[in-house]
């Protein structure tokens, strides 16, 4: 109970503390600046990310490209986004400090944000890309600067994480429906400028706290006169045979194949590199580094079925959901903040009936949940669905019950599979005896996103907590690029594809395929746990 007080009385407060042996040790001053910055950040993020699909499928103020293509840019984008990062905390330690990379990366989102408000091809692209450099600068420094100013031993950093993740998803439940009202209202322009409103926040924050997050700087420049290992993978290192490589299969996989065949033929020399890294690696070395590749690879699926959110998921919200409002209270609720969508009996969203609501009557107009409030649903189950977690967790531990990471992460697993498999009902509830398609209730959308959180919950906390466990010293920096790569980055970038079938087979195939995918996964690692285990340091509690 006190870690779920000191997080509620933190939200509320902006303080929290841990109480030990009748003293107080409390979080540093600069987490409830790092939140903040972080959160306004993500808002405008996970506001932009909500609509992309939609937007670039729009007929009428959008590009109007089919799902086929604008998942491929939704995958490869948030791929880049991924990827980024790595070289992004390279030039943090090593060039720039902390404190210019953020504001840097910042700045550069805030622009990306605002170009894609033009609303015209070439600038949209334009600040897509400002994005990708702007997330790869900001977003693995931010979380850094604020582990810098707890001490070293600090039993504080796992619950001030924890906050900061909350921030994150705080941002992620309110940001769509601001979304929704500024798209229905205002139009696309104006919704993407709300992300450019959020970011600026965040880069108005960093300003205000500028001069006072010094002292990271400082250790910066006290760590750059240290002598280095001859031994250590680098900046040099993955520039000189890493990147080129990458730009060579990139480019000729785009010229001969597309842009999906792109992205994951630069992949490629990544994955060579982890193996040579492990190869090369000291005999005391090999072990734990083994095990952590395993389970980043292992890590993988989850972020597929987790990245499925903004592109086959939102299609399954748009055109495969009924979205009618029968509540009175979701009724007053979107007709006074302006959330809901109005349509009538022509509106393509009526090309798939409904099983539950009729068809309006033609020249009525009824009001419909904006697809965009769906992406809200993840957001509110992790802020419910983490404490009660931590609770149980927290009881196993201390009756030494608790289950290992490995099988932690498999857990997780099988939760997302059956996300999937409940998608997969419920493509079946939509279709009738005779083969005619109809929409379904929005709680098969809404139980599939409850399980992909579950899954979350166990998933995606131990990904850096196992790097910073089991990396040799002199591979840390490498192997956190390594989670973002090898685990999310090509993840999401499946989740693109995937989703880029959504014309070309049928929906159950689809979900009961990614079900699949995500078993066999957990019964890698299950089958791989006590090895595993073996490497991975025990903590007491």
């Amino acid at each position: 109970m006190p870690r779920l007080a000191n997080l509620v009385t933190f939200t509320l407060t902006g303080r929290c503390m841990m109480h030990k042996q009748g003293t107080a040790e409390r979080h540093p001053w600069s987490l409830k600046w790092l939140f903040s910055i972080e959160m306004w950040e993500r808002f405008g993020f996970y506001l932009m990310l909500g609509l992309l699909t939609l937007f670039l499928m729009d007929t009428k103020g959008g590009f109007g490209y089919s799902e086929d293509l604008a998942s491929e840019i939704y995958g490869t984008f948030l791929a880049l986004c991924y990827v980024t990062p790595f070289f992004g905390a390279m030039l943090a330690e090593r060039i720039f400090g902390f404190r210019k990379t953020v504001l840097l990366g910042a700045v550069l989102m805030m622009i990306g944000y605002f170009l894609l408000a033009t609303v015209t091809s070439v600038t949209f692209f334009l600040g897509l890309g400002l994005i990708v450099l702007g997330n790869g600068l900001f977003k693995p420094n931010i979380s850094a600067m604020l582990g810098k100013f707890y001490e070293d031993g600090s039993k504080l950093v796992d619950s001030g994480y924890k906050i900061f993740y909350m921030g994150i998803n705080i941002a992620g439940l309110f940001c769509n429906f601001i979304a929704a009202f500024l798209r229905h209202n205002y139009g696309w322009d104006f919704a993407f400028a709300g992300a450019g409103v959020g970011m600026g926040l965040s880069t108005i924050i960093i300003l205000l706290v500028y001069k006072r997050l010094a002292p990271i700087d400082a250790l910066v420049e006290e760590q750059k006169k240290q002598p280095r290992d001859p031994n250590e993978v680098g900046f040099a290192f993955m520039g000189k045979w890493v990147l080129p490589p990458m730009v060579l299969l990139g480019g000729g996989g785009y010229y001969l194949f597309g842009l999906t065949w792109a992205v994951l033929l630069a992949f490629i020399p990544i994955l060579v590199f982890y193996f040579f890294l492990w190869a090369s690696a000291k005999k005391e070395e090999k072990g734990p580094l083994g095990a952590l590749l395993i389970l980043l690879v292992v890590a993988m699926p989850f972020f597929t079925l987790y990245g499925l959110n903004g592109a086959a998921l939102n299609y399954w919200a748009r055109d495969n959901t009924d979205r009618q409002m029968n509540s009175e209270v979701i009724n007053w609720t979107m007709n006074t903040f302006q959330f809901a969508e109005e349509v009538d009996s022509e509106s393509p969203y009526f090309e798939i009936q409904s099983k539950i609501t009729p068809l309006p009557a033609k020249g009525e107009k009824v009001r419909l949940l904006s697809t965009e409030l769906f992406q809200s649903v993840n957001p509110f189950f992790i802020i419910t669905l983490i404490p009660l977690i931590e609770l149980l967790m927290g009881f196993l531990r201390r009756r030494k019950r608790a289950p290992s990471t490995p099988v932690q992460m498999g857990i997780g697993l099988i939760f997302a599979a059956f996300g999937m498999l409940v998608m997969f009902f419920a493509t079946k509830a939509g279709v009738s005896p005779e083969g005619t398609i109809f929409k379904v209730s929005p709680w098969w959308l809404v139980s599939t996103y409850f399980f992909l959180t579950a899954a979350e919950c166990f998933v995606s906390p131990v990904g850096l907590t196992l790097v910073r466990q089991m990396s040799p010293k002199r591979f840390t920096a490498v192997m956190m690029g390594g989670f973002f790569i090898i685990s999310i980055a090509i993840g999401v970038k499946l989740a693109g594809v995937a989703s880029g079938l959504w014309n070309t087979i049928d929906h159950d195939t689809l979900f009961m395929g990614l079900m699949v995918y995500a078993l066999f996964f957990a019964g890698l690692v299950f089958s791989l746990s006590k090895w595993l285990n073996k490497y991975i340091p025990q903590t007491s509690e």
